[in-house]
């Protein structure tokens, strides 16, 4: 999904972290687990933070109140 929101290909993103598109395939479909710092690659690949992506975009103030109510 974030990848299409961001309007970039598996072989874009693999360049731009500096990784082989296989391994990102392989990430994707789970045969490859990610290191903290290809995590950060991850992150300014796409400009985003691992707390966004796992949190689908919510902070964790709007997770406690989504888990409260």
């Amino acid at each position: 999904r974030l990848l299409r929101a961001k309007s970039m290909t598996k072989a874009e993103l693999a360049e731009r972290m500096g990784v082989t598109p296989q391994y990102i395939g392989n990430v994707t479909k789970g045969e490859e687990n990610l290191s903290l710092s290809t995590i950060k690659k991850l992150e300014v690949a796409l400009g985003v933070k691992l707390i966004e992506v796992v949190s689908n975009g919510k902070s964790s103030a709007q997770q406690k109140k989504g888990a409260i109510e």
